[in-house]
Formats: C-alpha cells, structure tokens, sequence
C-alpha cells in the first residue's frame, strides 16, 4: 500500500519534447494549403467545387473577416487568415 502512494506522488509531470513537432515543421512546404490551394486557386471551376463558392466570394470574405482574423494572432503559432478561412471552409 506504500509502495503505490509513493508511486502515485513520485509521479514527475510528462514534459513535451518538441515546442512544434517535426512533422508539424514542413507544413510551409508541404502542407495541404500551401501545396493545394494554390493550384485550386489557379482555376475557378476546380475552386468551386472544391469550396462551394466562386473565387471573388471568398476573397470577399476573406476581406470582410481579415481584421478580425488579425486580432486574433499572437507572436507564437500564428496562422495566416487566407489559410484559417480556408479550414474553416473545409
């Protein structure tokens, strides 16, 4: 019965390896937005289909939401407003 108490308040807290993960590190260059969306956004009708809305609609919103979007970033992490919107589209 000791043995498990000490065992249970012995316990060191588990300490994150990586502030990003490695795999989370390529996303500039390989990630779906950066690698996809742009080739969608070369072509309307395959942007259409893709997102369900017309080229101009989305970057009239993008300009309608993007103030907001900004006010939302902070110095660490901090994702683009295209490609926020673009994930919540998706």
């Amino acid at each position: 019965m000791l043995a498990l108490l000490h065992k249970k308040f012995s316990k060191k807290k588990h300490r994150h390896q990586y502030w990003v993960h490695p795999v989370l590190c390529t996303r500039l260059e390989m990630g779906q937005f950066y690698t996809l969306f742009y080739e969608i956004w070369k072509d309307e009708s395959e942007f259409l289909k893709y997102f369900c809305m017309s080229l101009k609609s989305f970057d009239e919103m993008l300009y309608l939401l993007q103030e907001g979007i900004c006010g939302l970033e902070t110095n660490m992490r901090c994702v683009p407003p295209a490609e926020r919107l673009v994930m919540t589209l998706r």
